[in-house]
């Protein structure tokens, strides 16, 4: 008389085990799309050698190479988080209309995180610029 209990039971354990498993998997995701941004608002579009003495306009090539290549590594990182909403939110395609607007919420939520991590980069990178340009207050500009 207790099969239906057991079976039920057990139905119940697999059911919650796979949800924990999907609740994992869209926390791990959430915290590599921040890991993300973070790393958008460390690669500066600008790289200051001070150990260098620039001629003509070496320093403008210079730049510009630079700024290709971290272009490139942002536009990467980018990449990667739209992989991982993509991949995560098939997770929850089929879900209910509240799971629906709570996704979206989420989503909006780390289209922020992106925004201000590349407000930061560009914060940043000008002010790296401005004290290469005109010192850092204490000291003189140095020769670009």
């Amino acid at each position: 008389w207790l099969k239906p209990t057991h079976d039920y039971t057990i139905d119940c354990r697999i059911s919650a085990s796979e949800l924990h498993q999907q609740v994992d998997k869209y926390k791990e995701a959430y915290r590599d799309c921040i890991k993300l941004c973070k790393k958008i608002s460390e690669t500066l579009l600008v790289k200051i050698d001070t150990r260098k003495i620039f001629e003509n306009l070496e320093f403008e090539e210079y730049q510009r190479q630079y700024r290709k290549v971290a272009s490139e590594q942002i536009k990467e990182y980018y990449h990667e988080i739209q992989r991982k909403i993509n991949e995560t939110y098939q997770l929850f395609a089929r879900d209910p209309s509240d799971v629906q607007h709570e996704w979206s919420r989420i989503v909006v939520e780390l289209d922020k995180w992106l925004e201000r991590a590349i407000r930061y980069n560009f914060k940043t990178s000008l002010t790296e610029l401005s004290k290469a340009i005109n010192g850092d207050g204490k000291s003189a500009p140095g020769p670009l």
